[in-house]
């Protein structure tokens, strides 16, 4: 395990979150997770909330090389494709829901960093998806008190989408260590100037993510998010 002083070092645990649903957060989080283990890492992974299928968390649990099941990664499931407030309710029992969600979080990541090098967290939508009661995916990340990655889109509206998501998470105390932008198409005048607006506006490294599920592909970003989470953690 990485160790500073004879204690496991808390930052290499991460939250992945991003401005919006359907940016690319998963295939980031995959990605950083085989990156970590190409370096002889050991990596835990958690999706706290998963809304309408398996298929991130499956996709989680693969990348880590875990034997687990994506139910060990997810500790509450809403069937349906609409954010966990949504079906969870607002009021009481989403509320009581949440807590006890957030509850097994923090003893389900203390467990994961006892035994890894490394524990990667991802969110569900954007951070301030309701995830029921009074409570949205902000508050699951000022309850972890981890450090932050951001994904959001690479084209046109990105820097209002992604300042208006530090902003938020600003306001509650939270470590936003890189903004990451997912797959540039390539044929968005904007691409070429955001990331270093978002840089200088921010205050924050960011990182262009090209997006493809080839193999040389995959490996090409394996490398870029490697290097990042050095800069960030090592």
């Amino acid at each position: 395990m990485v160790r500073l002083n004879g204690e496991f070092n808390m930052a290499n645990s991460l939250f992945i979150t991003s401005t919006d649903t359907g940016v690319g957060k998963t295939f980031i989080a995959c990605r950083l997770v085989e990156a970590v283990r190409d370096a002889g890492l050991t990596v835990g992974v958690l999706k706290p909330f998963s809304a309408g299928d398996w298929a991130d968390a499956t996709a989680l649990v693969r990348a880590a090389g875990s034997h687990g099941t994506p139910q060990e990664a997810t500790l509450l499931y809403c069937p349906r494709p609409l954010a966990p407030g949504a079906q969870i309710g607002l009021g009481a029992r989403g509320k009581t829901m949440v807590e006890r969600v957030f509850s097994k979080t923090t003893k389900a990541l203390r467990t994961l960093q006892k035994k890894h090098d490394c524990v990667v967290v991802e969110g569900c939508g954007g951070v301030l998806a309701p995830l029921g009661g009074p409570y949205s995916v902000a508050d699951l990340m000022a309850q972890l008190n981890v450090p932050i990655w951001v994904v959001a889109r690479a084209g046109l509206g990105t820097i209002n989408h992604t300042l208006l998501t530090l902003e938020a998470l600003k306001g509650r105390g939270l470590d936003v260590k890189r903004i990451l932008l997912s797959n540039p198409s390539g044929r968005d005048l904007s691409e070429k100037t955001n990331a270093d607006l978002i840089r200088r506006l921010s205050n924050r490294p960011v990182t262009v993510i090209p997006r493809s599920l080839t193999t040389s592909a995959k490996t090409i970003v394996r490398r870029i998010l490697w290097k990042a989470f050095q800069s960030d953690f090592l």
